[in-house]
């Protein structure tokens, strides 16, 4: 791609690739705070806050294994085994972990000798089915940095987004005051959870 001659400030060269990045950066930014988000900073909870004992319904594993690359096996089975029978053959069942302990999640498949799952991409999506169950397990960048493990329907995860007004754009422009291209994003965001009850969390920080 060449620039324009005489080059100014008016113009972006590479607009399509860096309007990509922003995009990227701001799905990133979206991840921390549906999981991470206080209601004293954003405005609303995430559920890193909501999916905790403190809230009413939501059941805890006692005396919670802390995770490593040889207990992560057991550490889902203690959220698994916490799960309300009422929705225990449910098929959007759905287990939440950090990357890195996803990883050792996948490291204690293997030494565990269950290969009926390929590790390659199991590593590669961040997603493996729990052996001898229909419950998908996660990793989530929004949980990196903690042990927190917590398990629920999909289908109760809750994003709420402003779709439907012009509050959800992303715009580029030449500002001739400063002399430069600016963008602006604007949108709502919010997350809660439909049925406390039917989430477990293994309650570790």
């Amino acid at each position: 791609m060449f620039l324009n001659n005489p080059a100014s400030n008016e113009e972006l060269p590479f607009e399509e690739q860096i309007a990509a990045l922003k995009v990227k950066e701001i799905q990133k930014f979206v991840e921390t705070k549906v999981w991470n988000a206080t209601v004293a900073v954003d405005g609303f909870d995430g559920f890193y806050t909501t999916i905790d004992p403190a809230t009413a319904g939501v059941v805890a594993v006692v005396g919670a294994t802390v995770p490593a690359n040889n207990t992560m096996l057991t550490c889902v089975d203690e959220v698994i085994s916490a799960c309300p029978e009422a929705i225990r053959q449910d098929d959007d069942l759905i287990v939440f972990m950090s990357p890195a302990n996803y990883n050792n999640y996948v490291v204690n498949l293997r030494t565990a000798n269950y290969f009926h799952f390929s590790p390659e991409e199991a590593g590669e999506e961040f997603i493996t089915f729990h052996p001898a169950t229909n419950i998908r397990v996660v990793g989530v960048p929004g949980l990196t940095g903690k042990n927190r493990i917590v398990l629920g329907k999909s289908s109760e995860f809750v994003i709420g987004v402003g779709l439907m007004d012009d509050t959800e754009r992303l715009d580029m422009w030449y500002s001739r005051d400063n002399d430069e291209v600016r963008l602006q994003g604007q949108f709502n965001l919010a997350s809660n959870i439909a049925f406390p009850e039917n989430f477990v969390t293994n309650d570790l920080a």
